[in-house]
Parts: structure tokens; C-alpha cells; sequence
């Protein structure tokens, strides 16, 4: 079975070849032969630069905790491809994997203009979703929204933009406005919109979309909150005449469960769904994203965190400096060569001086000689290990010279690293 698995992947990682090209002309062909799997779905679709995937898994666990059966479709994977695609808990197994890959890359090779890998593993997603005959799919946006191929969906229950930054800027647009315009695509007529969008040109622009399409506009970027207690494993705050724990840290998954309770009470009152306030304390406790300031140690703290782009690394600066206060830092860190890394550079030196420089195992990455340059311009102290693998030993051979080691950048490099610590 694991040939047959890698053969699988190896053909539709060939696809990638084709890069993330956006628009839906290719992912209407695919879903009109598959005979339109999405059109049998209660989406709930979530789009966002940062938080979409938490917002996602806060969602799903709460509706799992209800007893639906419940979808969810995220990217990228941390550990196992399989992982793109859930149910109830369950990753795809290899055989419903293989069936429905073959199924959907047999449509693809007719194809007079290819697919894109991202819009086979959507298509894959959809018609397993369908015919396992679910109660809800929490759809998770890969890139922008507008051309995204999970945007296929016509009609959503409800739509949900988490957070507008400047990402992507290469294909979403240079200016907040233009990646919001993107990201308001999933916006669709009648349907209401949950928006914890915080710049005000962004939020401009996804309120006057919704107002154009007529879909409520329910803005969460400032609702109240108090925090009860708060350290790196969770936060406990009341909202809404809540007392809610969350077990992911820092204060930005506050932001992100927040906006998570209000699509679950948005649905409520609509009556397309049936939740308590019971499921909604319980769901949250569950939820937990790999790869997402996942503490492992303590004896030195060792964290990984996906902070791939520069709203990601001033979240993680927030938590380490509230938690970590006149902590003695290390910071293990890679990214891709087409994010704003001087930017980040200048974040990430907030947050400590002493940092291993290496490359994330992606044809995308940053050398780790211009991340150090960038770097040391902000004054920071590198030692360069281009390869994860002798980074991450190199960062355990001097591990008690520190209180707290960082992995952070691309989820390429979280992914890598988080092998190596649960093995």
C-alpha cells in the first residue's frame, strides 16, 4: 500500500508543475465531470492571509462535539498528506485516497489545459466529502479566494474572511486593498459574512462587496473580551456571557475563536444548525493545530510555529515577549524566498538576538546567507546552517545555553522539525 500511496502523490505532485495559477475554468471542468460534488455540501467557507486554519479547526470540533458529521479541508499538511482531508477525526485512509485520486487524475489527463496539484486534491476533497454524504464541510481557502479552486462553491451556508495582510503579494495584489478585493471573491449574494478583518482599507472593501451582493456583514475585529488567565498552552477568557478556554496560545487565537463562535452563532440563528453553548466550551477546549506555537519541552521551552509571512512573525514576537520575558532566546529560522523578509527580519530581532539561519526543503526557499544578511542588518548574531536537518542538531548540541528554542518560518521547516521531535 505505501508504493501505491507514493505513486499516487508522485503523480499529483506532478501537477505542480503548473504552479497556482487562479481562476476556475479548470476546477469547473473537473467538478462538472465529477458531476458536481460540490452542489451536495453545507460549506462553511473560510478564507483569510493568517487564522483561517484556526478559525477552521475551532469550528469543526465544535460541530464534531454536536454529533454531526463533519468535513474539513486544510492546507498544507503537517505530517501526512492525508491529513488535507477529515472526517470526524479520521484522516482519508490510503485506499479511499487512492480510488479517488485515480478517479479525479483520469479526468485531468483529458484535460486540454491541466489542472493545478491544488485543484486535484480539491476535487479529491469534494467528491469524498459528497459521497460520504456529510452534514457540514468546513472548507478551508488555499490562496486569495476570488480564483481559489475551493471557491467552486456557489453557495456556501456562510463565508468567513479571518484576517487581511500583505501575503502572496505576487499574485494577490500589493496593497491591502487589492488582496481584500481577492479575498472578498468567496462573498457570495445573500450569504452572510463573518469578517475579523482589522486594517480599515481592507475592511472597506469586504463591507462594500457584502453590501453589493446583499450579505450581512457581521464585523468581529472589535468585540469585547476579558482575559481570565493566560499562559503558553492556553487562554481562558469570557465573551458574550462566555467563560471559554481555548488551548492554543497567544492572544491572536483569541481573535481566532472569536470569530469562530460568531459563524457557529450566526448559523444557530439562522436555524442551519443546532449548537449549545455547552458544545461550543467543549469544542474549543479540543481544538489544536499542529505546527501552530506547539510547545514540546520545557527544560530548555522547545516551540515550532508556523510564522510564515510578517503578520505570523509579530503574533509570535506578541506571545514569546508576554510569555517569555527576560527569557534567553534561540531562534531556528527558514522561509521562502517570496515573502517580505526584511520586513520579517526587523520583527524577528524584537524577539531575540541569537538566531541559527537555515532553508526550509522547498524549491521556493530563501538561501539562508541573504535571510542572515537581512538579519544581521537589524543586528542580530547568525551561525548559518543551510540544512534543516544540521540546524536543528546543531540547536540541540547548545540547547542549555538557552531558557526557550524557536523553529519558526515556513511550515515546510515546521513540518521537517516536528518529524525530528516526535519521533
Amino acid at each position: 500500500m505505501e508504493s501505491e500511496i507514493n505513486g499516487i502523490l508522485n503523480k499529483i505532485h506532478k501537477f505542480c508543475t503548473f504552479g497556482s495559477v487562479l481562476g476556475l475554468s479548470r476546477m469547473e471542468e473537473l467538478c462538472e465531470k465529477l458531476s458536481h460534488p460540490e452542489e451536495n455540501l453545507n460549506v462553511i467557507h473560510v478564507a483569510g492571509t493568517n487564522g483561517k486554519g484556526s478559525v477552521c479547526r475551532y469550528i469543526y470540533e465544535v460541530l464534531r462535539t454536536s454529533g454531526y458529521l463533519v468535513g474539513l479541508y486544510t492546507s498544507p499538511f503537517i505530517t501526512v498528506f492525508n491529513e488535507r482531508i477529515e472526517i470526524n477525526g479520521s484522516y482519508i485512509d490510503d485506499e479511499d485516497l487512492i480510488y479517488y485520486s485515480e478517479l479525479v487524475l483520469n479526468i485531468a489527463k483529458e484535460m486540454k489545459e491541466p489542472p493545478t496539484e491544488f485543484e486535484l486534491i480539491t476535487a479529491i476533497g469534494l467528491k469524498y466529502f459528497s459521497d460520504k454524504k456529510l452534514d457540514y464541510v468546513i472548507l478551508e481557502v488555499g490562496l486569495g479566494g476570488r480564483g481559489d479552486s475551493t471557491n467552486i462553491v456557489k453557495t456556501p451556508l456562510i463565508s468567513v474572511i479571518s484576517s487581511i495582510g500583505l501575503d502572496h503579494t505576487d499574485r494577490l495584489g500589493n496593497s491591502l486593498a487589492e488582496i481584500a478585493w481577492e479575498k472578498a471573491g468567496i462573498i457570495k449574494n445573500n450569504v452572510p459574512v463573518i469578517s475579523a478583518v482589522i486594517p480599515e482599507k481592507a475592511k472597506e472593501v469586504i463591507s462594500r462587496t457584502a453590501m453589493m451582493k446583499s450579505a450581512e456583514f457581521i464585523d468581529t475585529s472589535e468585540l469585547e473580551y476579558e482575559i481570565l488567565n493566560e499562559d503558553i498552552y492556553r487562554s481562558e477568557y469570557k465573551a458574550d456571557g462566555l467563560n471559554l478556554t481555548i488551548t492554543m496560545g497567544g492572544k491572536h487565537q483569541i481573535t481566532n475563536s472569536l470569530t469562530a463562535y460568531e459563524t457557529l452563532k450566526k448559523l444557530r440563528n439562522m436555524g442551519k444548525l443546532s449548537v449549545t453553548d455547552d458544545d461550543i466550551i467543549k469544542g474549543f477546549k479540543k481544538a489544536r493545530q499542529p505546527g501552530r506555537f506547539e510547545v514540546f519541552n520545557k527544560d530548555p521551552y522547545v516551540i515550532i510555529d508556523g510564522a510564515h509571512n510578517i503578520d505570523g512573525v509579530v503574533a509570535l514576537s506578541s506571545t514569546l515577549r508576554t510569555n517569555f520575558k527576560d527569557s534567553k532566546i534561540l531562534l531556528v529560522v527558514g522561509i521562502l524566498k517570496d515573502k517580505a523578509y526584511n520586513n520579517m527580519a526587523k520583527e524577528l530581532v524584537k524577539i531575540t538576538d541569537e538566531f541559527i539561519v537555515t532553508e526550509p526543503d522547498n524549491l521556493r526557499k530563501l538561501s539562508a546567507i541573504r535571510l542572515s544578511e537581512a538579519l544581521e542588518s537589524n543586528g542580530a548574531k547568525c551561525l548559518i546552517e543551510p540544512i534543516l536537518k544540521e540546524a536543528y542538531d546543531r540547536a540541540m548540541e547548545i540547547k542549555n545555553d538557552y531558557d526557550v528554542i524557536v523553529f519558526a518560518g515556513s511550515l515546510y521547516l515546521v513540518s521537517e522539525v516536528r518529524s525530528y521531535l516526535v519521533d
